[in-house]
C-alpha cells in the first residue's frame, strides 16, 4: 500500500470527524438555545462544550473542508460525472485506486450535507453564531463550486 494513501486517508477521517462532531455540537447549541444572543449562549446549559473552542474548529475545519471540495469540482470536467474519476494517479492501482478515487467523494459529499444541515439549523434557529455564519458563506461558496463544476471559468 502507497504510503501517501495512507497519510491522506488518515488525515481525511480525521479531518472529516472534527468536522462532524463540531458541526453536531454547533446544531445542538443552536437547536436547544434557540433564539439565544451570544452573551446569552454562555449561561444556555449545552454551550458549555461550545466554549472549549469548538466554533473554531467547526469554521476552520469547514472552510479547508469547502476549499478542497470546490477545488475538487474545479478541476473535474463537466462530461466526467462524480469528481472522482481523473483525480487518481493513473500509476495506482487495486485497492489504492479505490481509495485514492473514494476521498475526493468523501470531501464532497461531507461538505454538501454538511452544508444543506448548516444552512437549514443556522437559519432557522439563531442559537450557534457559528452555525449561522457557515450557512450564509455555504451558500456562496455552493454557488462557486456548482460554477466551477459545469465549467464556468474566470
Amino acid at each position: 500500500m502507497n504510503i501517501r494513501i495512507i497519510v491522506v486517508s488518515i488525515l481525511t477521517v480525521v479531518l472529516v470527524a472534527f468536522y462532524i462532531y463540531a458541526l453536531i455540537l454547533e446544531i445542538n447549541v443552536a437547536t436547544y438555545c434557540p433564539g439565544a444572543t451570544p452573551d446569552e449562549i454562555k449561561t444556555c446549559e449545552t454551550s458549555k462544550q461550545h466554549e472549549s473552542g469548538f466554533g473554531t474548529i467547526f469554521t476552520a475545519v469547514g472552510g479547508l473542508i469547502a476549499a478542497v471540495s470546490v477545488g475538487i469540482l474545479a478541476i473535474n470536467e463537466p462530461t466526467e460525472g462524480l469528481p472522482v474519476n481523473g483525480l487518481a494517479d493513473p500509476t495506482l492501482t487495486g485497492f489504492d485506486e479505490k481509495i485514492a478515487k473514494f476521498i475526493p467523494l468523501v470531501f464532497v459529499l461531507v461538505w454538501l450535507i454538511g452544508g444543506v444541515l448548516a444552512l437549514y439549523f443556522g437559519l432557522r434557529y439563531s442559537g450557534s453564531p457559528p452555525l449561522t455564519e457557515m450557512a450564509k458563506t455555504w451558500i456562496g461558496t455552493a454557488v462557486a463550486g456548482v460554477g466551477a463544476f459545469i465549467g464556468i471559468r474566470p
